[in-house]
């Protein structure tokens, strides 16, 4: 369930075409990767969404028909260097943004412990309704 302030902020937003989840769900488990049923639920219920970022746009999902940074249908796993455990790019979008979720569905927009803190206060000042799901921000 969406707080008020969060669905007013994806009905500002433009939503394109997504990859279906089960065709992510497939090209995860073909690469090797996991399905973590966090990522899906994101993928399902997010995907497409745009969010304009000063000149840039990051269109929210795990799998694009025509990534540019990532490639067409193909999924961005890798191990977090500061912890345990592995993310996926969340968005398509330049990886400098850093717009990843753990396996739990913590989302982790950093390079380091410090500036993922700070971002993650940025990004709930913004979209709100991760708390109100199994998407959760990082502590």
């Amino acid at each position: 369930m969406l707080s008020e302030r969060a669905r007013r902020f994806l009905d500002q937003c433009e939503r394109t075409t997504a990859v279906p989840t089960a065709d992510v769900e497939r090209i995860l488990r073909e690469d090797g990767w996991p399905t973590a049923p966090a990522w899906l639920e994101f993928h399902d219920r997010y995907a497409g969404y745009v969010e304009r970022i000063y000149r840039d746009a990051a269109v929210w999902g795990l799998v694009h028909e025509d990534s540019f940074w990532f490639g067409p249908r193909r999924a961005e796993v890798d191990q977090d260097e500061d912890e345990d455990g592995l993310f996926i790019y969340c968005a398509e979008l330049h990886p400098a943004y850093g717009y990843r979720l753990d396996t739990t569905g913590r989302f982790l927009e950093c390079i380091s412990r410090r500036t993922c803190r700070m971002a993650t206060s940025q990004f709930n000042m913004r979209l709100a309704f991760w708390p109100t799901s199994s998407l959760k921000p990082r502590p």
